[in-house]
């Protein structure tokens, strides 16, 4: 999300002067799925991976706020300002989200975990087996 608002250059953005348009370009999107099919097809579980699924959105999130409010933070802006950049920053922040970015991403996970479940996972299972200790007699 930070790569996106720091380049973006929509119309809705340069000519229209809207300062929340996320100027999402297709790619974004499709990287955030196939992010979402690898998280899904490492996890076995769906319950944990939907439940992952959510906390990397919060996180994500969270993470794009502070990054706009740093400065404001650490005293490089004025009070008056900070407020209209937190303001601004978490509506820009669901806007990322919704509709495409959350539905794409909860969309790749589903399918990672089909795609997950296809895979053979014994030769990952026989390396993670505990080892038994032998006992020698004397």
């Amino acid at each position: 999300m930070l790569n996106t608002f720091y380049t973006r250059s929509c119309f809705e953005f340069t000519t229209v002067r809207n300062p929340i348009a996320p100027c999402q370009p297709s790619t974004d999107l499709a990287l955030m799925f196939l992010a979402a099919i690898g998280g899904g097809a490492a996890l076995r579980d769906e319950r944990i991976a939907m439940l992952g699924f959510l906390i990397v959105h919060v996180f994500a999130s969270v993470f794009f706020v502070t990054a706009l409010v740093a400065p404001s933070l650490f005293g490089l802006t004025g009070a008056g300002l900070m407020d209209q950049i937190i303001a601004q920053a978490v509506i820009l922040s669901i806007t990322y989200q919704f509709p495409f970015a959350i539905f794409l991403s909860l969309v790749g996970s589903m399918l990672g975990l089909w795609v997950g479940g296809k895979i053979n996972r014994s030769l990952i299972d026989r390396t993670q087996q505990p080892v038994l200790a032998t006992v020698h007699q004397s």
